[in-house]
């Protein structure tokens, strides 16, 4: 694997996230958590879709291992429905409760998204 979250975050910082995907898409990239997120809102304005999966992706990974309060998971949840179109945010926000309906206090919150 290949280490790419140093000039991700830079071409981020310099303001040209869509090189920063392109960089992430590369055979063996490997990007942290936290440059992921980053990366991910720096591409909501002017790609959704691809924020929109960075951050399902994200809410996944970190869900694996989320305890209470979800704090965090909640955040993440909420930047990705906020750029999603009302419908598809509907959907997944659905999917959401279906898929964690076990961790009661995360679905709770998404309740607070809606």
């Amino acid at each position: 694997k290949r280490d790419v979250t140093v000039r991700a975050l830079w071409l981020l910082h310099e303001q040209r996230p869509a090189e920063a995907l392109a960089l992430t898409r590369l055979p063996k990239a490997m990007l942290s958590e936290a440059a992921s997120h980053a990366l991910a809102r720096g591409l909501s304005a002017q790609s959704p879709a691809d924020a929109a999966a960075i951050f399902e992706r994200l809410l996944e990974s970190r869900m694996t291992h989320a305890q209470s309060p979800y704090r965090e998971e909640l955040e993440l949840a909420r930047e990705w429905l906020r750029i999603l179109t009302p419908s598809a945010a509907r959907e997944r926000l659905s999917e959401l409760k279906t898929k964690y309906r076990a961790k009661r206090n995360f679905v709770a919150g998404l309740a607070q998204i809606e």
